[in-house]
């Protein structure tokens, strides 16, 4: 149902009209978190973020006046999921479109992440029978099943774009105009199954961009894979930022403008493209991009898949020893040194899971890692953290295979039969002396040399 409103809300001091800015969708079909931003994204919404009590109130005052909604509600626990997560695994929930979370509205106790994985939130009604009108969030496992509700800007524009190519642009920039302010544009590309998109911005490009961030952002989803963020521009630079192909293929670019200054804005075309990375690659790589984006460095570079070092890790892992390999990594493939992360597990997981299993245990050695005094806690390990926060790493290439046998030394590890090893290797490798991974300070501050094209989800550009 979508309801524009003017809908009156009940409030603590009494009726208040509330002229509302966006429209809401409820989808009653359970999918887990991350469909549910894609389901969103697809058709132009996002999952919806009530950013405050009054938007939490009008967004409730709307579903209990939505038919399907009120359907749903009566034979089924009232829950549905939102836009928020704990995306670092660090217990620090934020919005997925990236703005602050400033207004929280948990059930007492919550979050409590209370079986170690319970990333996601979603609203519910904490009492079913007893206590009906308790309606607030709580945190949950990301791979829940749960319906949820999509959100659309009363004032947005929404265009779709299909085809092998195309071209599309912010408002008013092929008239020479400059944009307003307080949009919100979806351009929604589809290309053929099976191929990738390849979104290219023109010059000139002019973005209002804020002191480490933006003001005014194009934010690009890969909306057929994950929902993944392949970046957020803004700037007026002479080099027009580059953007990683997606890895599926449908991408939706959002635009939004705030209150304050408005400029040229942006033009952009799409080409289908063959996909570079299968869904392994592609994962592990986002998962370590997303660790990186979050460890408050100024110099942090976005890694870069390289082909050479995943065959490299193909080739080792398929041996099924769980040893790190002391010869053939110095000077190689234009590296002076390839450094090097091991995995193992005793049971088999689809590809698709591997990644962010992997990466979360490998970056869960941070607690153990001292920055100030660069030593790691006594009989803890912290080399895989460090190693995946290496600030100069910037490539990366990863494999996995399934052992029946895997020897560590020579001996065999019966508990890990039928599991699965997993390699990846980083160019230039880290873990170089008692140096420290990364530098302190506001995102893309200190950029080295060479990754100085721009700045996109707090990393730096090559």
């Amino acid at each position: 149902m979508s309801v524009f409103l003017h809908v009156l809300v009940l409030a603590q001091l009494g009726v208040v009209l509330v002229e509302a800015t966006y429209s809401y969708h409820f989808h009653g079909t359970k999918v887990d978190f991350s469909t549910a931003v894609s389901n969103c994204l697809a058709q132009g919404q996002a999952l919806v973020m009530p950013k405050s009590q009054l938007e939490f109130d009008t967004l409730m005052a709307t579903l209990n006046n939505d038919p399907s909604w009120q359907s749903y509600a009566s034979t089924n626990f009232q829950s549905f999921w939102f836009g928020l997560r704990d995306a670092d695994h660090d217990r620090e929930f934020s919005w997925i479109d990236g703005s602050p979370l400033e207004w929280t509205y948990w059930h007492d106790g919550r979050p409590d992440n209370f079986h170690g994985n319970q990333h996601c939130a979603f609203i519910y009604q904490r009492d079913r029978y007893y206590n009906k009108n308790v309606i607030k969030w709580g945190d949950v496992r990301c791979g829940a099943m749960l319906p949820y509700v999509c959100q659309i800007a009363t004032s947005s524009c929404y265009v779709s774009l299909t085809g092998n190519s195309g071209e599309f642009s912010s408002p008013g920039y092929d008239q020479g105009d400059e944009y307003t302010n307080n949009l919100q544009c979806d351009y929604f590309v589809t290309v053929a199954e099976g191929q990738a998109v390849q979104i290219t911005f023109q010059s000139p490009f002019n973005v209002e961009p804020s002191n480490g961030g933006c003001y005014d952002a194009v934010k690009i989803y890969d909306a057929g894979y994950r929902n993944t963020l392949l970046g957020t521009f803004c700037g007026n630079s002479p080099r027009v930022p580059v953007v990683p192909a997606s890895s599926s293929h449908q991408v939706l670019v959002r635009f939004t403008t705030d209150g304050s200054e408005t400029r040229r804005g942006f033009k952009a075309t799409f080409t289908a493209v063959t996909p570079k990375l299968t869904l392994f690659q592609r994962t592990i790589l986002d998962a370590h991009n997303e660790h990186r984006s979050g460890a408050g460095s100024s110099d942090m570079t976005m890694m870069e898949w390289d082909d050479r070092l995943a065959r490299l890790a193909q080739e080792i892992a398929d041996r099924c020893k769980f040893t790190h390999t002391n010869t053939g990594r110095s000077n190689k493939f234009g590296y002076w040194y390839i450094g090097e992360n091991i995995y193992l597990a005793s049971r088999w997981f689809p590809s698709a899971e591997i990644p962010q299993d992997v990466t979360d245990l490998w970056w869960g050695e941070k607690e153990f890692y001292n920055y100030n005094t660069k030593a790691c806690r006594p009989g803890e390990m912290c080399g895989h953290y460090t190693q995946m926060a290496w600030a100069q790493s910037y490539a990366l290439g990863c494999a996995y295979t399934r052992c029946s046998t895997v020897t560590d030394a020579g001996i065999v590890l019966p508990k890990f039969s039928q599991g699965h090893l997993v390699f990846c290797h980083y160019g230039p490798g880290g873990n170089i002396g008692s140096a420290r991974p990364y530098k302190k300070g506001a995102p893309c501050t200190q950029c080295p040399e060479s990754h100085k094209a721009g700045c996109a989800n707090k990393l730096c550009l090559r």
